[in-house]
Protein backbone atom coordinates (compact mmCIF):
# COMPACT_ATOMS: atom_id res chain seq x y z
CA UNK A 1 0.00 0.00 0.00
CA UNK A 2 1.93 3.01 -1.26
CA UNK A 3 -0.36 5.53 0.48
CA UNK A 4 0.45 3.97 3.85
CA UNK A 5 4.14 3.85 2.98
CA UNK A 6 4.07 7.54 2.09
CA UNK A 7 2.37 8.39 5.39
CA UNK A 8 4.98 6.44 7.34
CA UNK A 9 7.74 8.11 5.32
CA UNK A 10 6.34 11.55 6.17
CA UNK A 11 6.46 10.62 9.87
CA UNK A 12 10.05 9.41 9.51
CA UNK A 13 11.11 12.56 7.63
CA UNK A 14 9.58 14.75 10.35
CA UNK A 15 11.31 12.76 13.10
CA UNK A 16 14.60 13.14 11.20
CA UNK A 17 14.06 16.89 10.87
CA UNK A 18 13.42 17.21 14.60
CA UNK A 19 16.42 15.06 15.54
CA UNK A 20 18.68 17.11 13.29
CA UNK A 21 17.30 20.38 14.72
CA UNK A 22 17.97 19.04 18.22
CA UNK A 23 21.58 18.31 17.28
CA UNK A 24 21.27 14.53 17.37
CA UNK A 25 21.32 13.82 13.65
CA UNK A 26 23.84 11.42 12.17
CA UNK A 27 24.97 9.95 8.87
CA UNK A 28 23.33 6.66 9.83
CA UNK A 29 19.99 8.38 10.39
CA UNK A 30 20.39 10.38 7.17
CA UNK A 31 21.07 7.12 5.30
CA UNK A 32 18.00 5.41 6.78
CA UNK A 33 15.73 8.28 5.78
CA UNK A 34 17.21 8.43 2.28
CA UNK A 35 16.81 4.66 1.92
CA UNK A 36 13.14 4.90 2.83
CA UNK A 37 12.64 7.82 0.45
CA UNK A 38 14.22 5.79 -2.36
CA UNK A 39 12.13 2.71 -1.57
CA UNK A 40 8.81 4.55 -1.40
CA UNK A 41 9.51 6.59 -4.53
CA UNK A 42 10.60 3.52 -6.51
CA UNK A 43 7.69 1.36 -5.32
CA UNK A 44 5.09 4.03 -6.05
CA UNK A 45 6.59 5.16 -9.37
CA UNK A 46 6.99 8.71 -8.03
CA UNK A 47 9.70 9.78 -10.46
CA UNK A 48 10.08 13.38 -9.19
CA UNK A 49 10.65 12.11 -5.61
CA UNK A 50 12.99 9.41 -6.91
CA UNK A 51 14.91 12.02 -8.89
CA UNK A 52 15.33 14.18 -5.78
CA UNK A 53 16.59 11.23 -3.72
CA UNK A 54 18.96 10.12 -6.48
CA UNK A 55 20.29 13.69 -6.77
CA UNK A 56 21.23 13.46 -3.07
CA UNK A 57 22.97 10.15 -3.67
CA UNK A 58 24.95 11.65 -6.57
CA UNK A 59 25.77 14.84 -4.65
CA UNK A 60 27.10 12.97 -1.61
CA UNK A 61 29.11 10.55 -3.78
CA UNK A 62 29.27 7.97 -0.99
CA UNK A 63 29.70 4.25 -1.69
CA UNK A 64 27.17 3.23 0.96
CA UNK A 65 24.51 5.54 -0.44
CA UNK A 66 25.18 4.35 -3.98
CA UNK A 67 24.77 0.73 -2.83
CA UNK A 68 21.59 1.71 -1.00
CA UNK A 69 20.14 3.36 -4.11
CA UNK A 70 20.93 0.35 -6.30
CA UNK A 71 19.42 -2.06 -3.78
CA UNK A 72 16.27 0.06 -3.41
CA UNK A 73 15.75 0.12 -7.17
CA UNK A 74 16.25 -3.63 -7.40
CA UNK A 75 13.85 -4.41 -4.58
CA UNK A 76 11.11 -1.89 -5.34
CA UNK A 77 11.17 -0.43 -8.89
CA UNK A 78 9.33 -3.41 -10.37
CA UNK A 79 6.32 -2.84 -8.13
CA UNK A 80 5.28 0.25 -10.09
CA UNK A 81 5.23 -1.63 -13.42
CA UNK A 82 7.59 -2.02 -16.37
CA UNK A 83 7.36 1.58 -17.62
CA UNK A 84 8.03 3.10 -14.20
CA UNK A 85 10.86 0.58 -13.67
CA UNK A 86 12.46 1.61 -16.97
CA UNK A 87 12.11 5.29 -16.03
CA UNK A 88 13.64 4.61 -12.58
CA UNK A 89 16.62 2.79 -14.12
CA UNK A 90 17.12 5.62 -16.60
CA UNK A 91 17.00 8.18 -13.77
CA UNK A 92 19.60 6.19 -11.81
CA UNK A 93 21.84 6.06 -14.89
CA UNK A 94 21.52 9.82 -15.49
CA UNK A 95 22.15 10.79 -11.90
CA UNK A 96 24.29 8.12 -10.23
CA UNK A 97 25.94 6.08 -13.01
CA UNK A 98 28.50 3.98 -11.09
CA UNK A 99 29.59 0.83 -12.91
CA UNK A 100 29.86 -1.75 -10.17
CA UNK A 101 26.36 -0.95 -8.93
CA UNK A 102 24.42 -1.54 -12.14
CA UNK A 103 24.41 -5.25 -11.46
CA UNK A 104 23.64 -4.66 -7.77
CA UNK A 105 20.19 -3.57 -8.95
CA UNK A 106 19.73 -6.96 -10.61
CA UNK A 107 21.05 -8.90 -7.59
CA UNK A 108 18.68 -7.03 -5.27
CA UNK A 109 15.78 -7.84 -7.60
CA UNK A 110 16.78 -11.51 -7.56
CA UNK A 111 16.84 -11.46 -3.76
CA UNK A 112 13.32 -10.00 -3.86
CA UNK A 113 12.34 -12.75 -6.34
CA UNK A 114 11.43 -10.16 -8.99
CA UNK A 115 12.55 -11.91 -12.17
CA UNK A 116 11.31 -9.11 -14.43
CA UNK A 117 13.35 -6.42 -12.72
CA UNK A 118 16.38 -8.71 -12.39
CA UNK A 119 16.36 -9.45 -16.11
CA UNK A 120 15.70 -5.84 -17.10
CA UNK A 121 18.47 -4.58 -14.82
CA UNK A 122 20.94 -7.18 -16.11
CA UNK A 123 20.09 -6.23 -19.70
CA UNK A 124 20.46 -2.55 -18.78
CA UNK A 125 23.93 -3.18 -17.31
CA UNK A 126 25.02 -5.12 -20.39
CA UNK A 127 23.79 -2.34 -22.69
CA UNK A 128 25.66 0.25 -20.61
CA UNK A 129 28.93 -1.75 -20.59
CA UNK A 130 28.79 -3.82 -23.80
CA UNK A 131 32.51 -4.59 -24.01
CA UNK A 132 32.98 -5.69 -20.41
CA UNK A 133 33.43 -9.48 -20.22
CA UNK A 134 32.76 -9.57 -16.47
CA UNK A 135 29.46 -7.75 -16.94
CA UNK A 136 28.54 -10.16 -19.76
CA UNK A 137 29.29 -13.20 -17.58
CA UNK A 138 27.32 -11.81 -14.65
CA UNK A 139 24.47 -10.89 -16.99
CA UNK A 140 24.28 -14.49 -18.20
CA UNK A 141 24.27 -15.79 -14.61
CA UNK A 142 21.57 -13.37 -13.49
CA UNK A 143 19.44 -14.25 -16.53
CA UNK A 144 19.70 -17.98 -15.70
CA UNK A 145 18.81 -17.35 -12.07
CA UNK A 146 15.91 -15.06 -12.98
CA UNK A 147 14.54 -17.75 -15.30
CA UNK A 148 14.36 -20.11 -12.32
CA UNK A 149 12.11 -17.78 -10.30
CA UNK A 150 8.47 -18.92 -10.48
CA UNK A 151 6.14 -16.43 -12.13
CA UNK A 152 4.01 -14.39 -9.74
Amino acid sequence: DTAAAQRHLATLVEAHRRATAAGIGSFALDREVLGHRLAVAAASGDLPALGQALAEVAERDDRRLTELSAAALGRYAGRAGPQARAAALAAWQRQVDRQPYYLEVAWAALAAEDAGTAGAAADWALARFPGDAAVAAEHALIRRMAAAIPAR
